[in-house]
């Protein structure tokens, strides 16, 4: 009974770990990619708003050109994301060494005359597309999201050492509350056996003031007044005299 006890506590215990972990984790991913999404589309729309300063009706993308590049929201060497100048299908500028984008489908949508679409919170990528006023260009932000994944995984390497610590702890507190509880029940339940089986008893300490003190106490109490029931009973049978056993048969 107490390693069933035991094994039982300790599966319920490391269940419950394994549910606070991850739903604290869930959590956490979860928050992090909402605030990783909404700097990004923040970041676009602050950069849209500079580039409104330009005029494109003469001619000025030229100087879009030399400014984009200078813009810290896009800079491929301080972020993972890669700016496209389109005119129509065709790719005007960009920072991607390739400079093949892939028609999502934010981007045809945009492209038909479309908003912007946001992406999910766990989406692959981040990509953003507007059409610049007064033109027919089309600016689009492509976002790997390398540096959401980097943190992401070393989040989880730290929950998954928090989940081999939090089971480490389960198999410890496990053993302690065995000794603290389970033991003196299984004391309890040998010294009724006994008892029921060669009829001693034998009074069991109790070391604590809890339910199971409480419990052993009672045990006690209840074995020592049986115990003196039944002596008490085989004193009288021993002094019935005989013939009346006889007189009854």
């Amino acid at each position: 009974m107490r390693r069933h006890l035991r094994y039982r506590l300790m599966g319920m215990m490391m269940l419950l770990v394994l549910l606070i972990v991850t739903f604290v984790g869930v959590m956490l991913f979860s928050t992090i990619a909402l605030d990783y999404n909404r700097k990004f589309y923040t970041d676009m729309n602050e950069l849209v708003e500079r580039i409104n300063f330009f005029d494109m009706n003469q001619g000025n993308i030229v100087e879009l050109i030399k400014f984009l590049p200078r813009q810290e929201t896009i800079n491929p060497l301080t972020t993972d994301r890669n700016y496209y100048i389109l005119r129509g299908d065709t790719v005007i500028n960009s920072n991607s060494d390739g400079g093949i984008i892939e028609k999502t489908a934010n981007l045809q949508h945009v492209l038909a005359g479309g908003k912007n679409k946001t992406a999910g919170i766990f989406s692959k990528e981040l990509d953003f597309a507007c059409n610049l006023a007064e033109s027919d260009y089309t600016l689009y932000v492509v976002d790997h999201r390398s540096e959401l994944i980097s943190s992401i995984r070393a989040y989880i390497a730290l929950f998954f050492q928090a989940l081999l610590i939090g089971s480490a702890l389960t198999v410890a507190l496990s053993f302690l509350f065995a000794r603290r509880f389970l033991i003196p029940i299984q004391r309890l339940t040998k010294s009724a056996k006994a008892m029921q089986e060669e009829g001693e008893f034998t009074q069991i300490p109790a070391t604590t003031k809890d339910e199971v003190g409480e419990l052993t106490r009672v045990f006690n109490e209840m074995g020592v007044r049986i115990t003196k029931n039944i002596n008490m009973l085989q004193e009288l049978l021993r002094n019935i005299p005989k013939p009346l056993f006889a007189t009854n048969e």
